[in-house]
């Protein structure tokens, strides 16, 4: 499925809602929509959010899937940054998969240490934020794992 499949997806689910009466919220990317919502139904929060350096010089940031999920979104945090950037948005594949990591952040800068957070989201709610994870990004011939 692609995103907009994916997106087109999520706004009938939140459209047939709002028909039976339902006031649901909508989340993409991280964010709340412009629809405002009576009633805020939170996800689990992903656990165990992991960020290892890999031997090609990227980062793997892991983390457990949440049950009802459709979509993740991942920040990161340098030094250099005033605050969380949202770098990416994994989506489930059709409706019957699970949206899940890894991710591999091939943005990094070798010798810059970055933290990572993610929030699990589907069409009706989202999680709060996990905990941080970080890790420093490795020249290929430095890196060991």
């Amino acid at each position: 499925m692609e995103r907009r499949d994916f997106l087109h997806h999520l706004l009938r689910t939140a459209a047939g809602a709002a028909a039976a009466g339902l006031a649901l919220p909508l989340y993409a990317a991280g964010a709340a929509s412009a629809v405002e919502a009576d009633v805020e139904v939170l996800l689990a929060v992903p656990q165990n959010l992991d960020a290892r350096a890999r031997s090609n010089g990227t980062i793997e940031v892991t983390w457990e899937p949440v049950p009802e999920a459709l979509a993740y979104a991942l920040q990161r945090r340098a030094p250099e940054d005033d605050g969380w950037r949202t770098i990416a948005t994994t989506y489930a594949l059709d409706g019957m998969a699970e949206a899940r990591g890894p991710y591999v952040d091939r943005d990094v800068v070798v010798g810059v240490r970055c933290r990572y957070r993610v929030r699990a989201i589907s069409p009706i709610a989202r999680s709060d934020w996990s905990n941080t994870n970080a890790s420093i990004a490795l020249a290929a011939t430095d890196a060991t794992s």
